[in-house]
């Protein structure tokens, strides 16, 4: 595994922990699936900035130009996510298999918007 691949997993792990305490919590007041956005705005911006700066480096863009193009693909994971969330909650009326099969299908498509869209570096002799 090489060393991006080992920091997006951990970076991954410490937002999925956010996530999951935030919506923990929420979901003591409020519906699971607006208490399921929230928690993704929230992870999704502490990710940002760790994979930027440490998971890719990404030095190539700017702040605001790669903060763009992260939160366009973060729109299809977070749309992902809670749509597989609400689905997954309505099949089984259990919240935790529901947030556990939302994040791991989620987690597929945030990869590769992430590595192939939002932090992709400018090719240099035809090699990534």
């Amino acid at each position: 595994m090489s060393g991006s691949a080992f920091r997006f997993l951990l970076v991954g792990g410490a937002s999925t922990a956010l996530d999951f305490a935030i919506y923990t919590v929420l979901g003591l007041w409020i519906p699971a699936t607006p208490a399921k956005l929230i928690s993704m705005l929230c992870s999704t911006l502490l990710a940002f900035f760790l994979n930027k700066n440490w998971t890719f480096r990404d030095k190539e863009q700017g702040l605001l130009v790669s903060l763009g193009k992260y939160y366009l693909a973060q729109a299809a994971n977070i749309a992902t996510n809670v749509t597989v969330n609400a689905v997954l909650l309505r099949l089984t009326d259990r919240r935790v298999l529901a947030f556990v099969g939302a994040t791991g299908v989620a987690m597929c498509v945030n990869y590769l918007l992430q590595r192939l869209f939002v932090f992709r570096r400018k090719s240099i002799g035809g090699k990534q």
